[in-house]
């Protein structure tokens, strides 16, 4: 037997629009993973006219393009790992990365 959910497009719009009544604050909405497993297309689809979404989180430059093509208004943060040849175009396109700090430690 197959599990699966349903998402409430309603519902969510009114839990996003709460959210924002609540702290006056533009939200960032992950929707890495395909939304968490709910659907990438789906969630940005049904919240892209939300003015409290402000960026939009995914985790790879190819959710950032997918994002894009769905909603070309919001900025979109890519917080997974980018591969140094992806960087010229993650900047080309206005993605923001978050950028990963790696410390070494030398034993002497």
């Amino acid at each position: 037997m197959k599990t699966h959910i349903e998402i409430s497009s309603k519902n969510l719009v009114h839990n996003l629009k709460e959210f924002e009544k609540l702290t006056d604050k533009k939200i960032m909405l992950a929707v890495k993973a395909n939304a968490y497993g709910h659907g990438l297309r789906e969630v940005v689809s049904i919240t892209r006219e939300l003015s409290s979404i402000g960026y939009y989180a995914v985790d790879t430059l190819e959710e950032a393009h997918i994002v894009r093509a769905i909603d070309s208004k919001k900025k979109i943060l890519i917080i997974g790992w980018a591969d140094k040849p992806q960087l010229k175009e993650i900047i080309f396109n206005g993605f923001e990365l978050l950028s990963f700090v790696i410390y070494f430690t030398v034993l002497m």
